[in-house]
């Protein structure tokens, strides 16, 4: 859970709705994130549909022991707000 009210944390995972004609623009889409505890984003997923949950289980199963999201991509902790 995060709060964003800059924005930042949203615009730096590309998750806000920015398009302009958008009843939703500038709000925080719908997503998954799991970052180890180096860093390291183990699992990203965007939802299309806002009303659509994931199971936290199902999360947690899927990004033990995978590789980096993106490759090698790591964010710091200062990284995300």
């Amino acid at each position: 859970m995060l709060s964003d009210f800059a924005r930042e944390t949203v615009t730096k995972y590309g998750v806000m709705y920015d398009d302009p004609n958008s009843a939703y623009f500038r709000l925080a889409k719908r997503a998954y994130v799991v970052i180890d505890t180096q860093g390291i984003v183990r699992y990203q997923e965007v939802m299309d549909d806002p009303g659509h949950v994931l199971d936290a289980e199902a999360i947690s199963a899927s990004s033990s022991n995978r590789p980096p999201v993106d490759g090698d991509r790591k964010r710091q902790a200062s990284d995300h707000g």
